[in-house]
């Protein structure tokens, strides 16, 4: 605020609730559980994934044939990779480029649920 930088108004606002978050040489306890969340492992091995899909088709009549189906029903996420082996030879997960998005998408759902319909009209 002195040096013009930052609205004094604002700062009161934000000042009046008062958040302490000790750091972490605080709680070295808490060092490991946190860091979990952020390594990745280059080298790692991808598992399957099964995803659940429903389709029906129906007819009605000679010439309509109706389609409706639901994609990756419980909406799971693909397995997260990366296209860099971290300095470490023979690491790389995607081997033939970037792996588009964190994941292969020929391979695994990268768009979550999805619902399709169609019509087909014989004639």
């Amino acid at each position: 605020m002195r040096e013009g930088r930052f609205r004094e108004g604002l700062f009161f606002r934000l000042a009046a609730v008062r958040l302490r978050v000790p750091p972490l040489r605080e709680r070295r306890e808490d060092i490991a559980t946190l860091a979990g969340d952020f390594v990745f492992d280059p080298g790692s091995k991808i598992d399957a994934q099964s995803y659940f899909d429903l389709a029906t088709t129906f007819t009605f009549g000679d010439h309509y044939n109706f389609r409706l189906g639901v994609n990756n029903i419980f909406d799971k996420m693909p397995p997260m990779t990366t296209s860099g082996n971290a300095g470490r030879a023979g690491t790389n997960q995607c081997p033939t480029g970037p792996c588009n998005g964190n994941t292969w998408p020929a391979v695994y759902d990268a768009l979550g649920r999805y619902i399709y319909a169609g019509v087909t009209l014989d004639f």
